[in-house]
């Protein structure tokens, strides 16, 4: 499960999965996840995501926070590799970090 949690180090709330691990795009609620362990945030057009490296299924994952939307932005197929490419196309060997560049 993907969670936030505040300033004060509490739980706010549950952004992204479920208490079962696996791997299903859809609503915060029954989305899955297994083994995320990158995470970044960006604002895109006042719209705030965070990103998910998810290492088992070597994809990466975007949850939006206003929609509360789990969406997969790389390697759909979820085949490890190292190809770079669009999305669609890219390939991923279990990855780690992430991180957001404002400036593109």
């Amino acid at each position: 499960r993907m969670i936030e949690i505040g300033k004060n180090g509490k739980y706010v709330h549950r952004i992204g999965g479920n208490r079962n691990a696996g791997y299903y795009d859809g609503t915060s609620d029954y989305s899955r996840f297994y083994n995320p362990v990158g995470v970044t945030s960006a604002e895109i057009g006042g719209t705030t995501w965070v990103y998910v490296t998810n290492y088992q299924y070597s994809n990466i994952r975007a949850i939006n926070l206003e929609a509360r939307q789990v969406t997969t932005i790389a390697n759909k197929a979820r085949s490890s590799g190292n190809w770079d490419g669009r999305a669609t196309t890219a390939r991923f060997h279990y990855p780690w970090g992430i991180t957001a560049d404002k400036t593109r």
